[in-house]
């Protein structure tokens, strides 16, 4: 399963890293239109969750959490399963 969880980690790194390129252009200077572009939206999701909920984050912040500790419990349960005596 080391292959799999590979992949799935840097599936997950690669998307993070591509979230965090609209606001490192935003620093250095990037126009506001390029970087509110739908080109830079990996978050499908975000313009609606923000009509629901404008202002602050909180659901956001409490799915990255959620994904951080789904991706932990997959990976003990991949460990637990290889560990685990054959009887």
């Amino acid at each position: 399963m080391a292959p799999w969880f590979g992949k799935r980690l840097i599936t997950a790194y690669a998307l993070g890293l591509f979230a965090i390129i609209p606001g490192i252009l935003r620093f250095v200077g990037m126009p506001e239109h390029m970087c509110n572009g739908w080109w830079m939206n990996v978050f499908i999701f975000y313009p609606v969750i923000n009509k629901l909920k404008p202002g602050g984050m909180l659901v956001g912040e409490a799915l990255v959490i959620l994904c951080f500790a789904l991706q932990y419990a997959l990976l003990l349960a991949a460990l637990r399963a290889r560990l685990k005596p054959r009887g």
